[in-house]
């Protein structure tokens, strides 16, 4: 059903209508408006201009550019221009009259009439009980889905494996067994070479003196046990000189080792802090001791071990 008038201006040649493919839809369904424009060949024409609505409750959805439909023998044009336009509110909705103006003659102007659009809603039997709304259906399963889902478990499975492997390769591969290093040699030649390192150091020059005694004394004693088969790294100094009684060690060696113990004692245990020369005595003391020892043979024999442990505890 077309819907719609138009008004002709004084001049006949110079008309324009409106008009709508149908004056009732539902609400959201599309209309197609038409404006007709006709005038005289080689006039100009100012067309109104119509934007994204036409009211608040009217929407233009889509529109076509001039065409011209045809010319007639008298000399004018009919032009026409379509909109696709709706509403999404329910009611009744006028669409305006559209104004045309011939460009060099405002005074001449054509005009349409309004149109009337009824937008209803679907209409709900009240009658029929409520259905509950349908599930969604069941989409199958299809192997394009499938198949990356399966290679991702795999990979996973397949990493997991590999980590259970890794674990288990870990907790029953062999143990190595450690070895400890135990230095083998001539007493007197490991003792003159580390009394060499250390004197290399210069550890009391660079006022480490502590440590210059610590390390002095751990060389003594341990030429001391490997040469005599004392214990002495676990002995005490008044120990170490007790032992030192049984074995062939010259009064003299044994006194200036004595010296050497006490003054390590001291700086240790007291924070004494002998001169410079002294540092160097005792270093002298050691390489005596350890030179003047290298000779004597004698160790402690069992019997002589087991009676210095008795007498010292």
């Amino acid at each position: 059903m077309m819907c719609g008038m138009l008004t002709t201006s004084s001049a006949q040649k110079f008309k324009a209508e409106a008009y709508t493919d149908t004056n009732k839809i539902l609400i959201g369904d599309q209309v197609t408006l038409t404006l007709i424009l006709n005038n005289q060949f080689g006039k100009e024409v100012l067309w109104p201009e119509i934007g994204d609505t036409i009211t608040s409750a009217v929407e233009v959805i889509d529109r076509t550019d001039s065409d011209t439909l045809r010319r007639h023998d008298d000399g004018t044009l009919e032009i026409a221009r379509v909109y696709k336009i709706t509403s999404f509110d329910s009611g009744f909705f006028v669409i305006p009259s559209f104004r045309f103006i011939e460009a060099d003659d405002s005074s001449s102007m054509a005009e349409t009439e309004a149109i009337l659009i009824e937008v209803h809603t679907l209409e709900v039997d009240t009658a029929e009980a409520f259905k509950d709304i349908k599930t969604p259906y069941g989409v199958p399963y299809t192997w394009d889905e499938f198949i990356p889902e399966a290679i991702v478990t795999v990979g996973i499975l397949a990493f997991l494996f590999l980590v259970y492997l890794l674990l288990r390769y870990l907790k029953n591969r062999p143990k190595k067994e450690i070895v400890e290093e135990v230095i083998v040699g001539d007493p007197y030649e490991i003792a003159i070479e580390s009394l060499q390192r250390l004197d290399e150091k210069k550890l009391w020059q660079q006022d480490k003196i502590k440590e210059y005694y610590t390390e002095l004394t751990d060389i003594i004693r341990t030429y001391i046990e490997n040469r005599y088969d004392i214990i002495a790294r676990e002995m005490t100094t008044d120990e170490i000189m007790e032992s030192l009684i049984y074995v062939q060690v010259t009064p003299d060696d044994r006194e200036k080792l004595g010296q050497l113990l006490l003054m390590a004692d001291m700086v240790k245990f007291a924070k004494s802090r002998p001169i410079a020369n002294e540092h160097e005595m005792g270093m002298a003391r050691a390489y005596n001791f350890v030179r003047d020892t290298r000779q004597t043979q004698d160790s402690l024999t069992p019997e002589l071990h087991t009676e210095i442990k008795s007498e010292l505890s």
